[in-house]
């Protein structure tokens, strides 16, 4: 398997970094989007399965984490995730369509992706997609978030929750809280925009969604909100759809205990909807 990695530049003269790994003779390709707080290196264990089974795997360091440029989780719009992302699809692309995978909110950013610009790919996967953020803010602070939105976008508040939270592996925990690369606050204007993302795809958009899904949710997540991703998946209008619960799992179903069974679901999906038919 041959790893490489490189840059593009994205909306705003942005320098985005992007990681390859690719099999000798790829069958097809497969784009991983990662999640708040995190960066293409928290999913070397996933490249490297899907890699295995004759993927060719691409991955970015959204704008504001990891290696790329930006202000840490910001963006001006939501749709800034989507552009950026349709450089790496690119990329991935001469390997044929390839299938997204996206976490928390980079399951978000893909299934907007997804919606967006359904020609581009042949499948979307989404695990613990944020939708919905399991505690909600009370009105007070809501209203702070969008004046602040609006007057002071770029303004860093810690985000609360504990390292312990994203799954039950404690070396992950551990690995987790002291990321170089990782980032504990967000700002007012991303904020703002992931959680009308969010609504809008819970109220109206799932509705348009014509690509084959596949919602993976954590049972015991403490991050995002399970009954939401529910409300999209049953909002989708086709067949080609399915909804897979894990009970007991925290929010990072690639990172939680039993992941390789997780990561044997999606393979298993893909393949009953003729997506691997080469492998």
């Amino acid at each position: 398997m041959k790893e490489t990695s490189g840059h593009v530049t994205g909306t705003g003269g942005l320098k985005l970094f992007y990681r390859t790994w690719e099999p000798e003779h790829p069958s097809g390709s497969l784009v991983l989007v990662h999640g708040m707080n995190e960066h293409t290196g928290r999913y070397e264990h996933v490249a490297r399965f899907f890699a295995g089974q004759g993927l060719a795997i691409y991955g970015m360091d959204q704008r504001g984490y990891g290696q790329s440029e930006g202000t840490r989780c910001y963006s001006d719009r939501f749709t800034d995730y989507l552009e950026d992302m349709r450089l790496i699809v690119d990329k991935a692309s001469q390997h044929g369509k390839p299938i997204m995978i996206g976490h928390s909110f980079g399951g978000l950013v893909a299934f907007q992706y997804g919606l967006a610009y359904p020609e581009s790919l042949k499948a979307v996967v989404v695990s613990s997609p944020g939708f919905g953020a399991k505690a909600k803010p009370n009105l007070a602070l809501e209203m702070v978030a969008r004046v602040a939105s609006r007057l002071a976008p770029k303004m860093q508040f810690k985000v609360t929750f504990p390292p312990e939270s994203v799954c039950r592996d404690p070396q992950v925990v551990a690995a987790y809280a002291k990321d170089p690369y990782g980032w504990y606050s967000a700002t007012p204007r991303w904020y703002t925009e992931m959680t009308a993302a969010g609504l809008a795809c819970r109220t109206a958009l799932a509705a348009g969604m014509k690509l084959p899904v596949l919602f993976l949710q954590a049972g015991d997540d403490l991050i995002v909100d399970p009954d939401a991703t529910r409300a999209v998946y049953q909002q989708v209008p086709h067949d080609r759809k399915a909804f897979k619960l894990y009970p007991g799992k925290y929010h990072e179903v690639f990172n939680d205990p039993g992941h390789d069974d997780v990561f044997a679901d999606i393979l298993a999906w893909l393949k009953e909807q003729e997506l691997l038919d080469t492998l």
